[in-house]
């Protein structure tokens, strides 16, 4: 039993392993499904506007089939989580320990080899060969002083006293001079001689190593040569000469005093993936070698230069002697260690790379399944020869870049291979800025420039548009949002010219190579340009004559509607959206599709439509539509063919001028269509008057007449007006089209501008005169049994538009009040009449106009006699007094005060005998019921109802002084909440008996 115990795993064990696994929450997936299927709603509303009804049924259908699909796999997995979820999340992080390990395994092998490599390194002895050899061969240590005065060593004086530098001398300074100048006329000989010409005397100069390297500076008697971006050595003279060389040089052979490595990666980059490729604030950063490393390669180098084994090695005896290299043995040296530092730091970075790409987040450029790293092994242990990195995994053709270290040519070689072929391309990099991530994306930017032309080979044929290849940013591709993740980065694109200012594009997406439209968005709809998009991904360029078809029209429709814009012309932005379904039955449409543009014939509200289709040959239809009210769309009633002369190949300006020309033609059919539906809903009968006559010289007009039979009617009031007889208003309207219309009402000749509201105007004129006229019929000749003229009210036109109203009191000779009555459409009040009169204030003129609207000659007569009294007696109050009224013939004056409330002094009514009644204080709180009244009664409802209080301090002291005053002028003794009635002839004296207490 304990064996088996041991044996077997403890689940406990299983569950304490490191979270290696990556793991989601069940909440982000259920919010990420409700997301996408909020965001493809709302991407099938803005695409299905301007659709037919069977396409968005289907289009909802499907949404609806995809969103249960998705919902029923998110049960599924809500189901399978809590049982088997915790299974398959140890299952896996149990696979990834062992993975983490093999690879740690792998790693430590790795070190160990290299490990060894150094330790033979570090056993080798540095000996100071230049040193010894300037010994032997001067017989001093010449570079001991210098070396003492570079880093700046003081001697004391004579005087003992430390501190003071040891300046050379002049004689010291001559020799010095004298000695740089003939070493450097010697180098300088021997390096041109190796460059030009060779030397097979003097071994020393005999190849020169490669057309990269170059010579970059010669002074202080030393000479830097090198690779730019690669190496850097200086070289002097002083140093062994190759054995059995047959002219002893002058000055010794080439000595190598340091090897400056100028080859590096670059540094503060993220290369494991980051989505930024501009490159801003990383910097390339040098290779570092130690002073040991450093010596050690120079001392190599010198040694291979003269033919002699590396310092601290012997050859054995029956080995062959070295050759010597000379310049060639430095260069391949100094190649030699940038070659491995550069394949180390290519290792490092691939590496890094692979670990990203598996761990991708959202803000990483690269995933596992966009691209493979992996590092290629040689045939031996421990031999790498290079790097392979797969890119477009998911494509048909994918691609691959090779990154390949040949240590014969100590060349480091990067190639890309793509589209299945087996010839490759070079790829550019530099040696001063190793970046695998760079190598990658220069890989892809080949193979996405490979990929277009080809295209652009395959598309040369069409004639129709015209297709190049360029290397563009993401602004002047258009490209939103990063799209095919080149970021700021310059992309290879197809540019396509449709017009002379009209392009698309097209590139490669970096993760698969994909085709993407770019340009699309401001020339079709979003839902088009999705379209279009998926077209061109799912198909390829096969699919770019047609997109670039379908564009052209809308960019003809584009330039067509702004051309019509441009000169004033109204266009229709959905002429899809007309009801009845028009444009598939009719035959002045054989394509079955919607205009490219349908201009509206102004008065819009006729229904007058001119329908384009820029084919190749321009076609066009005259449209009549209608609508129940303007916020609803038009039904289409009748679609006709229209002939406007348009040319094969006819251009948008020429169509822009022919449809503006048929607008014309066709402005008297919209006016009329306009004028008669105004009349149908207004419910008034009409006569249509066309002109048919053919050989007279004079142009006769279209006529539109109508009557209206009892215009007071028309004066819209609370009552229905009773008249004795009916007033009739007769109305012609003359139709001129882009002359605009001219209408005779009733007497009243008037001329208007053609417009799109024109029909309106003419019809609010009509408006306008009618009720003027029914309001004063209705007044004079009213059916109620009272004589309007004898209360001394009068009211008569003042001209077609308003009527004028005036008060006389019995014994005055000459009104002492006069206002005009007129009909507005708009106002405080609503449409109806109102009254002006620049004597009266506001709330005066308010209860005229309420009383004009009444419709009740006796309460428009009260209303007159109301405002005379106000005119006439309450004009000079003080401000705290404030006079309104209720109703027409109701006023009140109410006083207000800071420190106290509002109070009601007293409200008069005035009836239509002449007398008035009034209430002192506020109605409803006599001091009994036999003496109260109501306010709702007498219809008082002033604008102060809200802060008048039943009893009011200091109210006592204004009652009592009305009270006396009321008494005295009209004999009536009331007291608070009272009402009686004031006769006729007491009328005047009451209200200044009032006001002269106040």
């Amino acid at each position: 039993r304990l064996r088996e115990r041991r044996g077997r795993t403890s689940p406990v064990a299983m569950d304490a392993l490191p979270q290696r696994a990556p793991t989601v929450l069940l909440r982000d997936i259920v919010e990420r499904v409700i997301q996408r299927a909020h965001a493809e709603l709302v991407a099938l509303t803005e695409s299905c506007t301007g659709r037919a009804e069977f396409e968005r049924k289907a289009e909802l259908a499907r949404y609806a089939h995809r969103t249960r699909q998705r919902l029923v796999r998110l049960g599924v997995i809500e189901r399978w989580a809590p049982k088997s979820g915790k299974i398959a999340c140890v299952a896996a992080n149990a696979h990834l320990m062992l993975r983490a390990h093999d690879e740690a395994f792998v790693k430590v092998g790795d070190g160990c080899f290299h490990l060894h490599q150094q330790l033979e390194w570090a056993k080798a002895p540095l000996w100071d060969l230049p040193g010894a050899l300037d010994v032997l061969c001067n017989g001093t240590y010449s570079a001991l002083p210098r070396t003492i005065s570079d880093v700046g060593v003081t001697i004391g004086a004579k005087g003992g006293d430390g501190g003071a530098e040891v300046e050379e001398d002049e004689d010291a300074r001559e020799a010095r001079l004298e000695r740089e100048a003939r070493h450097e006329g010697e180098i300088s000989e021997r390096l041109v001689q190796s460059k030009m010409f060779g030397c097979d005397s003097r071994d020393d100069h005999r190849e020169w190593p490669s057309e990269d390297f170059k010579v970059f500076a010669i002074e202080h008697g030393k000479a830097m040569v090198g690779v730019d971006g690669v190496y850097k050595a200086t070289l002097t003279l002083g140093g062994p000469v190759a054995p059995g060389v047959k002219e002893q040089p002058r000055y010794g052979g080439w000595r190598v005093e340091c090897i400056e490595i100028l080859a590096g990666a670059r540094e503060n980059k993220n290369i494991s993936g980051d989505v930024d490729s501009t490159g801003d604030g990383a910097s390339s950063k040098p290779f570092e070698l130690s002073k040991a490393e450093v010596r050690k390669l120079a001392d190599i180098a010198c040694a291979r230069m003269v033919g002699l084994p590396p310092f601290g090695t012997k050859r054995g005896d029956d080995e062959p002697p070295l050759e010597p290299e000379h310049l060639k043995g430095l260069h391949r040296v100094a190649l030699d260690g940038v070659l491995m530092l550069s394949a180390n730091s290519v290792l490092t970075q691939a590496q890094t790379l692979k670990e990203s790409a598996a761990e991708r987040s959202a803000s990483k450029r690269w995933s596992k399944n966009d691209i493979k790293v992996e590092i290629v092994k040689g045939e031996g242990a421990g031999v790498l020869e290079g790097v392979r990195a797969s890119f477009w995994l998911q494509s048909k053709e994918p691609g691959s870049l090779a990154v390949s270290f040949d240590t014969e040519s100590l060349e480091m070689c990067a190639k890309v291979q793509c589209f299945g072929e087996d010839d490759t391309e070079d790829v550019a990099f530099d040696y001063s800025c190793i970046d695998v991530e760079g190598m990658l994306v220069n890989a892809i930017r080949a193979a996405c420039t490979k990929k277009l032309q080809m295209i652009c080979d395959d598309l040369a044929k069409e004639k129709t548009f015209k297709v190049s290849v360029e290397s563009l940013t993401a602004e002047q591709c258009s490209c939103a949002d990063d799209e095919d993740g080149w970021a700021n980065d310059a992309r290879p694109t197809i540019s396509v010219e449709i017009s002379k200012f009209t392009h698309l594009y097209i590139t490669c997406r970096m993760s698969d190579g994909s085709l993407i439209l770019h340009g699309a968005g401001e020339l079709v709809p979003s839902a088009m340009e999705s379209e279009l998009s998926k077209r061109l991904a799912l198909e390829g360029h096969a699919a770019l004559a047609s997109i670039v078809d379908i564009v052209s029209v809308a960019v003809e429709q584009q330039e067509l509607k702004g051309l019509l814009r441009t000169s004033g012309t109204a266009v229709h932005p959905a002429p899809g959206t007309l009801g009845g379904d028009p444009w598939k039955t009719s035959d002045a449409n054989p394509s079955g599709t919607a205009p490219t543009a349908l201009v509206p014939v102004t008065p819009s509200d006729g229904g007058v439509f001119v329908a384009t289709w820029m084919t190749t040959t321009p076609a066009f239809a005259l449209v009549r539509a209608h609508r129940i009210t303007p916020a609803a769309r038009y039904t289409v009633d009748v679609v006709e063919k229209l002939d406007l002369g348009a040319r094969k190949g006819a251009k948008a300006e020429i169509v822009a001028k022919l449809i503006a020309e048929s607008c014309r033609d066709l402005a008297v059919d919209a006016q009329r269509a306009a004028l008669a539906h105004e009349l149908r809903v207004l419910k008034i009968k009409f006569v249509d008057i066309r002109t048919t006559a053919k050989g007279t010289t004079q142009k006769a007009d279209h006529t539109v007449s109508f009557e209206i039979p009892n215009t007071s009617k028309w004066a819209r009031s609370k009552y229905k007006r009773m008249v004795k007889s009916k007033s009739a208003l007769t109305t012609h309207v003359a139709l001129k089209g882009m002359d605009g219309l001219s209408a005779r009402i009733g007497d009243e000749t008037l001329s208007y501008d053609h417009s799109e509201f024109v029909v309106h105007a003419v019809l609010a004129d009509v408006r306008r005169i009618a009720a003027a006229q029914g309001f004063v019929s209705a007044i004079a000749e009213n059916a109620s049994a009272m004589d309007f003229a004898a209360t001394g009210c009068v009211v008569s036109r003042r001209d077609a538009f308003s009527a004028t109203a005036s008060y006389t009191p019995p014994k005055a000779k000459a009104p002492i009040m006069s206002c005009v009555i007129e009909w507005k459409h708009a106002g405080n009040l609503g449409p109806g009449f109102y009254a002006h009169a620049d004597s009266l204030n506001a709330s005066t003129l308010r209860a005229l106009s309420l009383g004009a609207r009444d419709g009740r000659c006796e309460v428009f007569a009260c209303a007159l006699r109301a405002a005379a009294a106000a005119t006439a007696h309450f004009i000079g109050l003080a401000d705290v007094y404030q006079l309104s009224f209720s109703a027409p013939g109701c006023m009140t004056l109410v006083k207000i005060q800071e420190d106290i409330n509002a109070m009601r002094l007293f409200s008069a009514v005035f009836r239509l005998d002449g007398s008035i009644s009034v209430v002192i204080g506020r109605g409803g709180d006599g001091p009994d019921a036999t003496h109260s009244v109501d306010d709702d009664e007498m219809h008082i409802h002033d604008d102060h109802e809200s802060l008048i209080v039943e009893r009011v301090d200091g109210l006592v002291s204004y009652i009592d002084t009305l009270s006396t005053a009321l008494k005295k002028a009209s004999g009536l003794a009331l007291s608070h909440g009272e009402f009686g009635v004031v006769e006729a002839s007491k009328v005047d004296d009451t209200l200044n008996a009032l006001v002269k207490a106040l």
